[in-house]
């Protein structure tokens, strides 16, 4: 009777941590829905000066995930793999624009210079979960007119943006890091 009694247990607390796997998974979705359309709106309805975002929303070439904390080595592990699994979905030929944001709805910025540390600390910390070399056709150095940013041997355009930014074209509702491939852009 012990043995079928620690059976059973076993089975309820697997079932019960599936279920909440499966709905933490879906609250996650459904709030991903709700930040981008908020993302969508403040880039359509405010007049947003950037040149590529309104045609990228526009076209639904945005892929969005949400990320606990800007600067932090947790959510250095989590992007790394959702940047991979972005990557795979990339067409070989690089014909069309496409950018992964990722946001941190749940961070308050203060202003542009705390947003450039975390900002700064969070690539730094993606970079220490990368071991693909940089890619050669762009520079590694930071105050190179040719840098870009390196992830997983794929050079990007990083653009940082918050709701405080001083720069309207670097604003957004909420604090983000928007990544977009180099040679999307170069096309």
């Amino acid at each position: 009777m012990g043995l079928c009694k620690t059976a059973i247990h076993y089975l309820t607390n697997t079932t019960l941590m599936l279920s909440l796997k499966h709905t933490t998974a879906k609250t996650k979705e459904k709030l991903e829905k709700r930040l981008l359309k908020k993302f969508r709106e403040f880039i359509l309805d405010q007049d947003h000066p950037s040149d590529i975002a309104k045609p990228l929303i526009l076209d639904n070439k945005v892929t969005l995930r949400n990320y606990h904390k800007l600067g932090s080595i947790e959510t250095a592990e989590k992007l790394i793999c959702d940047l991979k699994t972005f990557l795979k979905k990339q067409p070989s030929d690089n014909t069309q624009i496409e950018s992964f944001i990722a946001a941190f709805s749940h961070q308050d910025i203060e202003s542009d210079f705390r947003f450039e540390e975390l900002l700064w600390r969070q690539l730094w910390l993606l970079k220490q979960c990368d071991n693909k070399p940089w890619e050669k056709s762009v520079d590694s150095n930071s105050e190179s007119d040719f840098f870009r940013f390196n992830l997983l041997g794929k050079a990007f355009y990083i653009l940082g943006m918050h709701s405080e930014s001083s720069a309207k074209a670097k604003q957004s509702p909420y604090p983000c890091i928007v990544f977009t491939l180099h040679d999307q852009l170069k096309n």
